[in-house]
């Protein structure tokens, strides 16, 4: 299994976060706005969690794109 852990939104709670990842020995991939989560998917196809750290008014737009190799891995 891979130990990269796919951050979408870098905001104040995904930056906390991608810190703590990132003292355990994970490896972040960020995912920010006008990053395409396809593009990030086919280098990235099974990482062990991905994490969707946006506010409230992003959050449909956000799970609509989630590529479907990622589906089984969401963490809100």
């Amino acid at each position: 299994m891979s130990n990269k852990i796919v951050i979408i939104g870098l905001g104040q709670l995904g930056a906390v976060f991608a810190h703590g990842f990132l003292r355990s020995g994970r490896t972040v991939v960020p995912v920010t706005r006008g990053v395409a989560q396809q593009e990030v998917a086919a280098d990235v196809p099974r990482p062990e969690l991905v994490l969707v750290a946006v506010g409230e008014a992003d959050i449909d737009a956000v799970l609509a794109d989630v590529p479907d190799v990622w589906r089984d891995r969401v963490c809100l």
